[in-house]
């Protein structure tokens, strides 16, 4: 599923008719795409866990985590209820800007199915996201990748690895940039698929646009701050 997901975002598909390539994101538009809330629930979990995994490294996190521990809260607690909050935080607003979607819309079409078609333009975010998150990694550990693969039996005991310039900041930045932009066009997209009225599709994206400028903002915010080691975690 994990796959399924992401590689809908993908410019090259795999169709009946072999490989196409298509424009980034063509496909989250697709009606058949999320079929289920259980979907939607996968959907959220990708966006929240890597706003997650972001969060618990930022000086904020740290001392968020710090400040609970100091209260007498077990450390592995701490580190469940804020994964396990974050995603019953994330699944409420969600669905409470379906709600408001709907209303604004005035449309006769439930709010399960609304909640169907407008999780997709979240792939985009999530993938975004992920990309600014592990394209660092992916690019630092390339020769160590290129030697397992050409000695698996025999690895470098001291691998080779790339040192990223000071501005590959920017990279990530831009990657989640492009994430939530794309996020947009294919809820503006969706919009105009359901609603036939021209001003009934744009009120129905207020909602939806401002949860996704807002975690869009908390993304930039997050890939803005120094890192830090997580405490209470060994290495």
């Amino acid at each position: 599923m994990w796959f399924r997901c992401y590689g809908a975002v993908a410019p090259i598909q795999l169709t009946d008719n072999g490989f196409e390539l298509r424009y980034p994101g063509s496909r989250l538009s697709d009606a058949d795409l999320i079929t289920d809330t259980s979907l939607v629930a996968f959907v959220l979990a990708l966006v929240w866990e890597l706003t997650y995994s972001g969060f618990i490294v930022t000086p904020l996190g740290v001392q968020t985590i710090e400040f609970l521990v100091g209260l007498g809260v077990p450390p592995l607690f701490v580190y469940l209820t804020l994964l396990v909050g974050g995603f019953g935080l994330f699944w409420k607003v969600y669905w409470i800007a379906i709600d408001r979607t709907r209303r604004r819309a005035e449309t006769y079409l439930s709010c399960r199915y609304l909640g169907l078609r407008f999780a997709t333009p979240l792939l985009a975010i999530a993938a975004g996201y992920h990309l600014a998150h592990y394209i660092g990694f992916g690019i630092s550990l390339w020769p160590s990748l290129l030697d397992a693969l050409a000695m698996p039996l025999d690895p470098p005991p001291n691998p080779t690895r790339y040192a990223l310039p000071g501005w590959f900041n920017y990279v990530e930045i831009a990657g989640i940039l492009l994430g939530h932009v794309l996020a947009v066009w294919i809820a503006h997209t969706i919009s105009f698929e359901l609603f036939p009225g021209k001003l009934q599709a744009i009120r129905s994206q207020y909602p939806l646009i401002v949860l996704m400028v807002f975690l869009t903002m908390v993304s930039l915010y997050l890939v803005s701050q120094g890192t830090m080691n997580p405490p209470y975690i060994s290495s």
